[in-house]
């Protein structure tokens, strides 16, 4: 595919249908984008009829969708690979971004940003222990100062401030991380094995205006961070920083508890401590988001802000992502899939492969839903379904990220194409007599329409919708003839969700006249090729459509 830009394939295509049509039906066409053109980011009005938008994801520039990283915390998390692997590079950025310099490490500059926990960078600094310099180890054995003297400790409680009833201290914290050790084991059915020490740390980030909560470090037998060499945690250290110290609510706590607590079950599960330290960032860091904010089943303020990035940004990879992967993990729960007892399954299944983990979590009838359903839910419209609808523990009100595109125009053209696993959310009007969803890979996700209700969109995909106001039929004897229209209402407003899955998007969105319609036969609008099982984007060995993107 060397030469080939496979983002263009399905405009080629579908361009190249389009001009054999209009050239066979004699007509003097030309391909043309409405003067509403490019498409745009639709926010709901609020109250006063006034659109409301939504923040970008934190760490970005612009507005709804924007993936442009403007912290120095979204820089240096921007080097996660596809396949959720962390490279030393992003490992030894994120640290100093998290915790401070580190010798022969350029720091990324930016705007500050709430990172919340620290265990990410963390975890990734010390999957990668061997590989730092004798000098950038002692800088991360400073900054983790798991052994740091009880004086020194005592310190920072006091300089946490008087304590209140809502307020706890060292050993309220270490009662509280017991209540969510039995917590979370209660869900995970499984006991830790290992006992979770609690200390406060001060943890500011080296940036004024970074916020860090807390921080878990895994310990070898001697009571110091297990790096790469240490084949099993001894213990279990949660660092509470003075921004956790100081917080005077139950949810609050028991959300950073929660979420910390359970990354120490992360590192017990592992049959080999490298392996947990090597789990996918969006697996290690979204689950613990949302373990967090399940067992305080409330709602934090720390949750709102990993929510954004999930909320904000649809169209990037789930891989990629880190504590914004929240809202995945949400959604599974509100498709009906019982998200807890898959937790350890795609841990185990996720050594060095994100794919096989993402394809456990999607497993099953409720996870087909899942599927289908994670474009919809970002129209957030309860009215037309809970497929339609985001929600979860720690979600924050306003609006969603949802393009728009109004009015396409006889002969228009919308390609879309996307990664695998992202979600392209589309609300859209048609000006046209005829439009159609021309699919080049097997389409996952639902659409809704007054009309029809809502529809999976591998059902629909190549059939020709009808917008007339009388109904649409192709002349006997036309290429056409065997078309089996549905009807959409002109004018009428209707939603797609197209979600990414394994193969990724790529459609193409068609208008036509009637006529020009009549003139192509139905597997013009088809998936072009058989079946076939050669692993597709992600690695994954199954059954699908055949295409050049492979």
């Amino acid at each position: 595919m060397a030469g080939r830009d496979p983002r263009r394939t399905g405009q080629r295509r579908g361009v190249a249908a389009l001009r054999g049509a209009i050239l066979a039906a004699g007509a003097s066409l030309c391909l043309v984008v409405s003067a509403c053109g490019a498409p745009g980011l639709y926010a709901p009005p609020d109250a006063a009829g006034q659109a409301t938008g939504s923040p970008g994801a934190p760490g970005t520039s612009g507005g709804v969708g924007s993936s442009v990283p403007t912290t120095a915390w979204g820089r240096a998390v921007a080097g996660i690979r596809p396949d959720g692997t962390v490279p030393l590079e992003t490992a030894l950025a994120a640290f100093s971004v998290a915790f401070g310099p580190i010798p022969g490490v350029e720091t990324p500059e930016g705007d500050p940003e709430v990172i919340g926990s620290a265990s990410g960078p963390t975890r990734w600094i010390l999957n990668h222990w061997d590989e730092l310099t004798s000098d950038q180890q002692a800088a991360v054995h400073g900054y983790l100062a798991v052994d740091g003297p009880a004086s020194a400790q005592a310190g920072l409680i006091a300089a946490a401030g008087p304590v209140t009833a809502d307020v706890l201290d060292q050993s309220g914290f270490k009662r509280l991380a017991d209540e969510m050790v039995a917590k979370v084991g209660a869900k995970l059915n499984r006991t830790l094995g290992v006992p979770v020490d609690v200390v406060f740390r001060d943890l500011p980030p080296p940036k004024p205006g970074d916020i860090i909560y807390a921080n878990t470090v895994p310990l070898d037998a001697a009571g110091e961070a297990a790096v790469e060499s240490t084949p099993k945690m001894a213990r279990c250290q949660v660092q509470v920083g003075k921004a956790t110290q100081a917080l005077d609510g139950v949810v609050e706590q028991e959300a950073v508890l929660a979420h910390e607590v359970f990354h120490c079950y992360q590192y017990a599960l592992a049959t080999k401590l490298a392996d947990a330290k090597a789990m996918p960032a969006w697996l290690a860091e979204g689950a613990g988001a949302w373990v967090g904010e399940e067992i305080a089943a409330g709602g934090s303020t720390i949750g709102n802000h990993y929510w954004l990035g999930w909320m904000s940004q649809p169209k990037y990879s789930l891989f990629e992502r880190e504590y914004s992967a929240i809202g995945f993990f949400a959604h599974l729960k509100t498709s009906g899939v019982d998200v807890w007892s898959l937790l350890d399954k795609m841990q185990l299944a996720a050594i060095g492969k994100s794919a096989d983990a993402y394809l456990i979590a999607v497993g099953g009838a409720q996870g087909d839903t899942a599927i289908d359903a994670w474009a919809p839910s970002y129209v957030s419209d309860q009215g037309l379904g809970t497929e339609w609808f985001m929600d979860g523990p720690g979600k924050p009100p306003g609006s969603i990220a949802l393009f728009y595109r109004a009015g396409m125009v006889e002969l228009d053209q919308y390609p879309i194409f996307e990664d695998p696993v992202t979600a392209y959310p589309l609300r859209l009007t048609v000006d046209s007599e005829v439009f159609v969803v021309k699919p080049f890979v097997a389409p996952r996700g639902l659409m809704y329409d007054k009309t029809n209700g809502q529809q999976k969109l591998a059902d629909v995909a190549g059939m020709p919708f009808c917008l007339k106001s009388d109904d649409c039929s192709c002349p006997e004897g036309s290429p056409g003839e065997a078309f089996q229209f549905k009807k959409l209402s002109p004018g009428e407003e209707f939603y797609l969700g197209f979600s990414g899955h394994t193969d990724g998007i790529n459609v193409d969105l068609l208008t036509f006249s009637l006529e020009t319609t009549c003139v192509q036969a139905p597997e013009d609008f088809a998936l072009p090729f058989d079946c076939h099982c050669a692993p597709g984007p992600l690695g994954i060995v199954e059954p699908r459509p055949s295409t050049d993107r492979f």
